[in-house]
C-alpha cells in the first residue's frame, strides 16, 4: 500500500508539472548562448577567451541575483518574481539579437543572467510550500530533469537556427518563446499557499546562517560549478572542434547529451531513494567524473567522444544533488528560497571561471587540456566531502 504521506495528490502533481515546465522554458533563454560562441567570435572577429566572458558576465550576475532573488523569495509573492524574471528573459534575448559589438552584448548577457536568478529560488519555494519533506525527497533529484530537457530543446533550436538564418535567430526566436512563457505562467496562478504562521523578518544577515549551515557544501558547490558551467557553455563548441560530425548530426548529437544528463538523473534518484545519503550519492559520481575525464583527456575521436558523453552521463547528477536535493534537505522552516539560492549562488560564482579560463585552455592547451582541469575540480570535490563527512560524525 502506498505511503500518503509520499504520494502527491491531484494538485499537488499539477504544481510539480507546471513549475517542471516553467524552468524548462527559462533555459530556452539561457543556454541558447552555448552553440551561437563559435559564431559570434567569427561574426565579431574575436578569440574564444574573448567571447567566452558572455558567459562569465552571466553566471557571475546569476550568482548575485541569486543571492538577492532567493531572499526575496521567502517574503514576496514567487508567482511575481518568476513572472518578471521571464519578462526580463524575453526582452533582453530580443535585444541581443540586434548588437553587433561585444560590450553591449556582455552588458545585456549580465541582465538576462540576474533575470534568470528569479526562477530558481522561488520555484524551490513554491515546491516545498506545497509538498512534505518526504514528497520533496522523492522527487528532488526528477525535477531536476526540467533544466536537462531544456537545454537539449533549446540547444537543438538554435544550432538549427545557427546553421540556416544565423545566430541573431538564435537569441529572437528563443526571446519570443520565453515572452510566450510569461503570459502561461500567469495564467497558471501558481503561487506558494497563504502562510498561516508569520513569515521570518526581513533580515539580510539571515543570508549568513544560510552559509553557516551548509559552508562544506557550498565549497564542493563552488568547485564543481566550473566543471558543470563549462560543460554547458561549451560543450557545442567541442562538438564542432572534433570534425567527426557535420551537417543535420551537428543540431542532433550535442542536444542529445543534456538527455544523456537525464538518464544519469535517473539513475541518482534511483541510488539515493535506495541509500537515503545524498553524501554518498554524490561521492560514486564524483568518481565517475575524474576517471571518465581522465581517460578523455589521454583519447581522441570517437573513444574521446564516449568519455565526454560518460562525464555528461554524471554532472547533471552531481548538479541536482547539489543545488536541488541538498537545498531541499538542509534548509530550515521559511528559508527554503534563499538556501537554494544561496547554494545555487556559490555554484555560478565558481562556474563563472568557465567562461574565460575554459576559453582561453582551449585556444591554447586544447580540449585535454579542459578535460585534466575536470578531473581535478572532481579530485578537489571528493577531498571535501570527505571534510562533509567527517564533520557529521563529529556532530553525532
Amino acid at each position: 500500500m502506498q505511503d500518503v504521506s509520499i504520494a502527491l495528490n491531484r494538485d499537488q502533481r499539477r504544481v510539480v508539472v507546471v513549475l517542471w515546465l516553467a524552468y524548462a522554458l527559462l533555459y530556452v533563454g539561457r543556454v541558447n548562448i552555448s552553440p551561437t560562441l563559435t559564431a559570434i567570435a567569427e561574426s565579431l572577429h574575436i578569440s574564444r577567451a574573448e567571447v567566452g566572458v558572455l558567459g562569465t558576465a552571466m553566471f557571475w550576475a546569476y550568482a548575485v541575483g541569486q543571492i538577492i532573488n532567493g531572499e526575496l523569495g521567502n517574503h514576496f509573492s514567487p508567482r511575481k518574481i518568476i513572472a518578471l524574471g521571464f519578462g526580463l528573459v524575453g526582452v533582453v534575448n530580443l535585444l541581443f539579437a540586434s548588437q553587433t559589438t561585444l560590450l553591449p552584448m556582455v552588458l545585456l548577457w549580465a541582465l538576462n543572467g540576474f533575470a534568470q536568478s528569479m526562477g530558481w529560488g522561488p520555484i524551490l519555494r513554491i515546491l516545498a510550500e506545497h509538498l512534505n519533506l518526504q514528497q520533496r525527497t522523492r522527487i528532488s533529484v526528477l525535477f531536476s530533469l526540467s533544466y536537462q530537457f531544456g537545454t537539449a530543446f533549446t540547444w537543438f533550436l538554435a544550432m538549427l537556427l545557427v546553421m540556416w538564418v544565423g545566430w541573431q535567430a538564435a537569441f529572437f526566436v528563443p526571446g519570443c518563446i520565453v515572452l510566450v512563457a510569461l503570459v502561461a505562467w500567469w495564467r497558471t496562478g501558481v503561487d506558494a499557499p497563504p502562510s498561516t504562521q508569520e513569515r521570518p523578518v526581513f533580515r539580510w544577515s539571515n543570508l549568513w546562517t544560510d552559509v553557516i549551515s551548509a559552508w562544506r557544501v557550498m565549497l564542493v558547490t563552488a568547485v564543481m560549478g566550473i566543471v558543470y558551467t563549462s560543460v554547458n557553455l561549451w560543450l557545442p563548441t567541442y562538438f564542432a572542434d572534433t570534425h567527426l560530425f557535420d551537417g543535420g548530426l551537428m543540431s542532433v548529437i550535442p542536444s542529445m547529451m543534456p538527455l544523456i544528463g537525464a538518464m544519469g538523473m535517473l539513475a541518482a534518484a534511483a541510488l539515493l531513494r535506495r541509500s537515503g545519503n545524498a553524501i554518498q550519492v554524490l561521492r560514486v559520481f564524483l568518481v565517475g567524473i575524474m576517471i571518465a575525464a581522465g581517460l578523455a583527456a589521454v583519447s581522441a575521436n570517437y573513444l574521446q567522444v564516449f568519455f565526454v558523453s560518460f562525464v555528461m552521463f554524471v554532472i547533471g547528477s552531481v548538479a541536482a544533488l547539489l543545488t536541488t536535493s541538498i537545498p531541499l534537505m538542509l534548509a530550515t522552516e521559511g528559508r527554503t528560497s534563499s538556501t537554494a539560492g544561496t547554494i545555487n549562488a556559490i555554484n555560478y560564482f565558481g562556474g563563472g571561471l568557465a567562461g574565460f579560463v575554459v576559453g582561453g585552455i582551449i585556444d591554447s592547451a586544447g580540449w585535454s587540456g579542459v578535460f585534466m582541469l575536470w578531473a581535478g575540480c572532481a579530485l578537489v570535490a571528493v577531498a571535501l566531502l570527505h571534510e562533509v563527512d567527517s564533520s557529521k560524525k563529529e556532530q553525532q
